[in-house]
């Protein structure tokens, strides 16, 4: 997927959900039971673990510490603070200019909140 700019963040999620409408152990924004959450417009799921939203136009994911890290290391991502404004280490909000592969995240996030998914 490109860049993204905020216009277009909607679509680029909705074409990630409609990616991961493949796998039947995840469910998308049409069928996660949305509690909101961080202002959070859209999820996905496996199970009752989020693994990838849209909150303020932005990609965030649930990440191992360290690659969440290092994303922030390459100026690829900022770190997701919940609504006190405290970080949470193993989330990354991806900045709009990241060149990041957001498919490729959102398997990797995927594969930690819920191994052999």
């Amino acid at each position: 997927m490109e860049n993204a700019t905020p216009a277009t963040t909607d679509q680029r999620f909705s074409q990630l959900a409609e990616l991961f409408s493949a796998y039947p152990e995840v469910r998308g924004p049409a069928e996660a039971l949305m509690r909101p959450m961080f202002g959070c417009t859209a999820q996905l799921r496996v199970g009752d673990k989020i693994f990838a939203m849209l909150v303020d136009g932005r990609l965030v994911l649930k990440l191992p510490r360290d690659q969440v890290a290092a994303l922030v290391a390459a100026g690829e991502a900022e770190p997701f603070r919940n609504g006190r404004g405290q970080p949470m280490k193993e989330w990354a909000s991806i900045t709009p200019h990241a060149q990041a592969d957001w498919a490729a995240l959102a398997h990797q996030a995927m594969a930690f909140v819920a191994p052999g998914a």
